[in-house]
């Protein structure tokens, strides 16, 4: 059986041209689940996690649209998001707790 986790709080960024950053650092957590859902076909987004992160293309993460993934980070850190077209969607980042 794998290790069970709880999900905790949640939030979302809007996915653009430009760099987005989450609003609120990350608590005492240390893994995040995101998940990407693409407004349209095709659309892709960048992630990368820091205590001030500016997404990049083509730096970082790329996520693909509707699978979860499960990342390490620092509590006090924040993800930014990029996208490779205006309105490219959505990401969720929830912080997961034991």
């Amino acid at each position: 059986m794998q290790n069970p986790m709880r999900l905790g709080k949640s939030q979302d960024v809007a996915v653009g041209t430009t760099s987005a950053t989450c609003a609120t650092a990350f608590g005492l957590t240390t893994i995040v689940r995101v998940l990407f859902v693409a407004a349209a076909v095709g659309n892709k987004a960048y992630i990368t996690f820091g205590s001030a992160p500016v997404a990049t293309i083509p730096g970082g993460a790329q996520l693909a649209s509707n699978f979860p993934e499960y990342f390490l980070v620092r509590p006090g850190e924040k993800v930014a998001v990029i996208g490779s077209v205006a309105s490219a969607g959505t990401l969720t980042v929830t912080e997961m707790t034991r």
